[in-house]
């Protein structure tokens, strides 16, 4: 299932979101599609957009925010979305809870420093300093709680690096470690990532392989 990863540094934003792929089957139950890639985040012209749940939604406000650029309508576009796949999809358990769920991280410019949010029905938070969430359907999280806390403790801001790269490398570290242990807990998230950094200037976007022969190489 969807499982991301946002840190809100003093200077930065930092998001890393799984690849695992869904599909229905005939008995409208989920199955996972295991040699498939999906993007659970994507650019938009001020920062990231990740989100959970029924993808269908996510996509219809993502489609919004790209065109109005009015981050604090995402509630309202997210209520609206879900009241009316629901109209579509009713009598369907577990689709109505994918519709319920969903969620989204979403990051903006705020005096050119980048702020992520959070979103969900009729609900609109600011990440704060130096915070760490999870977006995830996993309640147990005995197996990557050591790593979470370790990463929680080791924040830094941007500027104590001597480059993006470094900066990068520092945060991969630990996304990686993660994800790979994410895995083992659980399969239906998957150990490969896409991970967002923005620094307020410069941007990058990426899939990370997460494998024994990954070689992470930056192009910025």
């Amino acid at each position: 299932m969807t499982f991301i990863v946002a840190l809100q540094l003093e200077d930065g934003v930092a998001l890393a979101s799984d690849t695992r792929a869904f599909q229905l089957n005939d008995h409208y139950q989920l199955q996972a599609v295991m040699n498939t890639v999906s993007q659970k985040s994507q650019l938009w012209d001020l920062g990231i957009f990740a989100s959970n749940g029924f993808d269908q939604i996510g996509q219809t406000v993502y489609k919004k925010l790209c065109q109005n650029h009015e981050i604090k309508l995402l509630p309202m576009w997210l209520q609206q979305s879900a009241k009316d796949f629901a109209k579509v999809f009713s009598g369907y358990p577990i689709l109505d809870e994918q519709i319920i769920c969903t969620q989204i991280y979403c990051s903006t410019l705020i005096d050119n420093k980048p702020q992520l949010f959070s979103a969900k029905q009729a609900e609109f938070e600011y990440f704060l300093a130096n915070e760490v969430r999870l977006m995830t359907y996993q309640k147990d999280l005995t197996l990557i709680m050591p790593s979470l806390l370790q990463l929680q403790q080791n924040i830094l801001p941007r500027h104590q690096f001597i480059d993006e790269v470094s900066w990068m490398q520092y945060y991969l570290k630990y996304f990686q470690t993660i994800f790979y242990q994410m895995n083992k807990a659980d399969n239906w998230v998957s150990q490969d990532f896409h991970v967002y950094f923005d620094n307020g200037i410069d941007r990058f976007f990426g899939y990370i392989p997460n494998n024994k022969n990954c070689q992470i190489r930056f192009d910025i």
